[in-house]
């Protein structure tokens, strides 16, 4: 059974795709909007974006039409779907500029965001497999503009996986060169039992093909100073060790396609300074308090004749 987690504690940690100071990103899309996401972009721009969104649960739909209506969002300008409604709409919908998916504990397998002419052709391309983010994450790349981009956070297990997850991690990197961003989020933002978290950005028609990896997994809070330093980073394509590093997908390719992050950043091991002498010093004292310890524990057995 899926946990509903506060929408407020994953969302912080993504640096927002549906930028108010981006003026190209007009239709956005999220799918299984249960956990917030959908309605944090709802409120944070109300009155710029056409929004559409899935989820099976009716009564989180309902909420939904209420909140928009509440936050002055447009008649005609957000749509919310039944999961059949939207795979029936999805045949034919206009692509989107960005695409929001928050499924910190992984799809089925099987998944597709759209079934489509194109999804169709991907999931008879892939054949079985046994995990489904990667395909999910295909379906709904292939539903991007040629300038769309997308944030998805997903299981981080997902990055290195052996056998079909690799073949559609080499097809996602170097074949779509998609991929943009991997970034490893901290225990205590999700707590999703048994299993760490990733944030991935992909982007279509990037002009470079290398990726940023960012291990965040030590990071308290995304706070404002937190989220400016990693979005400088990443601007910048800067490395910075033990937190943040460029990569050439000529490394990728030599590590098969394996996304894991301690192969691309080193964390650095901070030895703190022993001081030899004051150690020596309090060994001596514990040394006279056992001492004094002992003197006591004999003068006891003395006095009770023991």
């Amino acid at each position: 059974m899926k946990r509903r987690l506060p929408f407020q504690r994953g969302a912080a940690a993504v640096p927002t795709v549906f930028s108010k100071g981006d003026e190209k990103i007009r239709r956005v899309f999220v799918p299984e909007f249960t956990y917030g996401t959908l309605y944090r972009c709802m409120s944070e721009n109300p009155a710029k974006l056409d929004i559409s969104g899935y989820d099976s649960h009716e009564g989180y739909r309902e909420i939904l039409k209420i909140l928009g209506y509440m936050k002055g969002v447009p008649e005609g300008s957000l749509h919310v779907y039944d999961r059949r409604e939207w795979e029936e709409e999805s045949e034919d919908t206009e692509k989107f500029d960005a695409i929001g998916i928050y499924m910190p504990e992984g799809a089925e397998a099987g998944s597709v965001m759209a079934k489509n002419r194109k999804s169709r052709k991907l999931m008879e391309k892939i054949g079985p497999i046994s995990k489904g983010e990667l395909p999910f994450l295909l379906s709904a790349f292939s539903m991007l503009k040629e300038d769309g981009v997308l944030a998805a956070i997903l299981p981080g297990a997902l990055l290195y996986r052996e056998g079909k997850e690799s073949q559609l991690r080499r097809f996602l990197v170097s074949e779509k060169n998609g991929l943009d961003l991997v970034m490893l989020l901290p225990d205590h933002i999700l707590q999703t039992a048994g299993q760490k978290e990733v944030l991935l950005l992909l982007r279509k028609n990037r002009p470079g093909r290398d990726v940023m990896f960012f291990d965040c997994s030590e990071v308290e809070s995304f706070e404002s100073e937190q989220l400016n330093a990693i979005g400088i980073a990443w601007k910048e394509r800067k490395t910075v060790p033990g937190f943040c590093s460029r990569v050439e997908q000529m490394e990728l390719e030599q590590n098969d396609f394996n996304l894991n992050l301690p192969r691309y950043i080193v964390k650095t091991v901070k030895v703190a300074k022993v001081d030899i002498d004051a150690r020596k010093k309090r060994i001596a004292e514990i040394d006279r308090e056992l001492e004094e310890i002992e003197e006591r524990i004999a003068m006891y057995k003395r006095d009770l004749e023991l």
